[in-house]
């Protein structure tokens, strides 16, 4: 795998491992893990947590379809990621970005647009910025 550093070297990313931390001028920030595949990146945000998603949709059933209908009314205008419930529970937003082509310059505006899709959906859902 790439060094990431040397991928993702903009001012306002902080690459620790296979995460980067993306800071917003708005003093809120926001992580996501970067995997690499053959012929893609798979970049992944975490809104809510597993935990958090228990504590504030509790184990009911149709909490959890609310919450997962409100990331599935999201995925209809968002362009670059989309949202999900995982197998762990956690509300994610995920992006998969073909290599062919592309530039560390993409590849940065690509883990941007995912942060910042996440972290606006934090703020909506929970006016926190804890992911």
């Amino acid at each position: 795998m790439p060094d990431l550093s040397d991928l993702l070297a903009a001012t306002d990313m902080k690459v620790t491992g296979r995460k980067v931390k993306v800071s917003f001028p708005n003093g809120r920030s926001h992580r996501v893990s970067v995997s690499e595949k053959p012929d893609a990146w798979e970049l992944r945000g975490v809104v809510l947590s597993a935990d958090t998603v228990s504590e504030q949709y509790s184990d009911d059933d149709s909490d959890r379809l609310g919450l997962a209908l409100r990331a599935w009314q999201r995925n209809g205008t968002a362009r670059l990621c989309g949202f999900r419930l995982d197998s762990d529970g956690a509300l994610v937003g995920e992006a998969t970005v073909p290599k062919i082509g592309l530039t560390a310059e993409e590849l940065t505006e690509m883990a941007r647009a995912v942060a910042r899709a996440c972290d606006l959906l934090e703020a909506h859902l929970t006016g926190e910025d804890e992911e």
